[in-house]
């Protein structure tokens, strides 16, 4: 009898199991689709025909794929796309080396150096950010101006370069699980503060790097807000301004812009797909400690 009881409630645990997982699969690709078929139909009108664009029903996958969307695109756009390209790679690079330079120091002296009021200039570093970027965004036209930085690519990565709060927060999280014992040791030994940062830190702060990096690279190559305040040359434009400058002047040709769109999206793609599992373990281990 006992064993009929526990042989039945471990069916009905195995099929409870069985339908949650069913569910959560159903979930995940219900609202992975929502973000997925917008980028389906901008490769499918990429590479079809224009008159098949607005085609009722949709023609997701064209009969004939074509290439001159893309010739068409390239030849359209000003300035050029490699332009923009070039633009866009040497402003993110700058963007992340100066977040992930400043903002792992002192995340790190945060989390291993002990002083008077860290934790409440810790919390004044995490309150900015509830401050929307749009509120400073007068203040630092002025002060940039006035510093002549107008039309250059200074006020695009130099605000990085003086620690962005929350990779602060995420490397501090990272620093402060790191056993205190391995800085101690490396202090007896005759290690300088800044080499307990560069030999024992650093290197295992990969996954935090990753992440952190990630995020860095995402955001300045989407920013479109601070390219349109300061720049006004085109050839200083990067791709997400350069994009939307194409945008309003051809905004009915969707099978030259939807190329365009595509190109840009590349290289994010390609990162998250190679880097996928680092920004994983960082998440992760970002947030063992407090």
């Amino acid at each position: 009898m006992r064993k009929n009881i526990k042989g039945s409630f471990r069916l009905h645990q195995s099929t409870t199991t069985t339908i949650g997982k069913i569910i959560t699969y159903i979930l995940l690709i219900f609202f992975s689709s929502i973000f997925v078929i917008p980028l389906l139909w901008m490769i499918s009108t990429s590479l079809k025909d224009p008159s098949l664009i607005f085609v009722n029903p949709p023609v997701w996958i064209p009969p004939e794929i074509t290439l001159d969307n893309f010739r068409s695109g390239l030849r359209l756009m000003l300035p050029s796309f490699q332009t923009l390209f070039s633009n866009t790679i040497i402003v993110t690079l700058l963007i992340v080396f100066g977040s992930l330079f400043s903002s792992s120091i002192v995340g790190f002296a945060f989390a291993t150096f002990p002083a008077r009021g860290k934790n409440i200039l810790f919390l004044l570093v995490l309150t900015t950010l509830m401050i929307p970027p749009q509120v400073t965004l007068l203040p630092q036209f002025v002060f940039f101006n006035r510093l002549g930085w107008r039309n250059t690519w200074y006020p695009l990565f130099v605000p990085h370069f003086f620690a962005m709060p929350f990779f602060v927060f995420m490397f501090r999280q990272f620093f402060a699980s790191i056993p205190r014992e391995l800085f101690d040791s490396a202090e007896i030994d005759g290690c300088s503060p800044f080499g307990l940062y560069w030999r024992i830190a650093l290197p295992l702060a990969k996954p935090a790097f990753a992440t952190a990096g990630i995020f860095a690279f995402l955001g300045g190559w989407n920013d479109l807000l601070t390219p349109l305040v300061y720049l006004s040359d085109m050839k200083k434009f990067t791709l997400s301004l350069g994009l939307a400058n194409f945008q309003s002047t051809s905004w009915t040709y969707l099978q030259y812009l939807m190329p365009m769109a595509l190109l840009a999206v590349i290289p994010i793609i390609i990162l998250l797909f190679f880097a996928q599992k680092y920004f994983v373990q960082g998440v992760v281990t970002s947030g063992i400690k407090g």
